[in-house]
């Protein structure tokens, strides 16, 4: 004779447990830490493929006539020509979903002096970067293996240090 036995219950368990993660994550600022690290290794690998000499030329034009972030360099496509760029990146923890959301702030960005009349917001800057290829996407920081098991294991600590039960 073979009994079946049926376990219930666990998915309210399961709710349970993830509403308690995501609280632990959103107490511990995590997602302030993730878009610190974030910045960080964007200032410092970059972002992408080489620019173009042509970019490069450009670059350094611009540089003469305006204050250019102290992580920047003409040949890094390191997103830091003014720092007002990697500064307006937000992160977004949602709780009930276990999930983050990386944006940037839809306020224009400050026109380059000697550089285009043209404004536009920072989202549509990071827009175009994504639609340019070349590995411009932020999300290309989470292929990076040492970027991301650093990342993992700030998030544990966060987890471990906030859980309550």
């Amino acid at each position: 004779m073979t009994t079946k036995i049926k376990i219930t219950g666990l998915d309210v368990a399961l709710k349970s447990t993830r509403l308690k993660i995501g609280r632990a994550i959103a107490k511990g600022n995590f997602a302030g830490e993730m878009r610190e690290q974030m910045i960080e290794e964007v200032r410092r690998n970059g972002l992408g493929d080489p620019l173009a000499p042509s970019t490069i030329e450009t670059r350094r034009y611009l540089a003469q006539h305006n204050t250019t972030d102290k992580a920047y360099s003409a040949s890094k496509a390191n997103l830091t020509f003014t720092g007002a760029l990697l500064n307006a990146m937000t992160v977004k923890f949602l709780t009930s979903r276990l999930s983050f959301i990386i944006d940037a702030s839809t306020r224009k960005h400050k026109r380059y002096k000697k550089g285009s009349k043209q404004t536009i917001s920072h989202r549509e800057i990071f827009d175009a970067l994504e639609k340019q290829g070349k590995n411009r996407s932020l999300s290309e920081l989470f292929k990076r293996s040492r970027f991301l098991s650093n990342l993992t294991t700030r998030l544990k600590k966060t987890i471990l240090d906030n859980y309550e039960n």
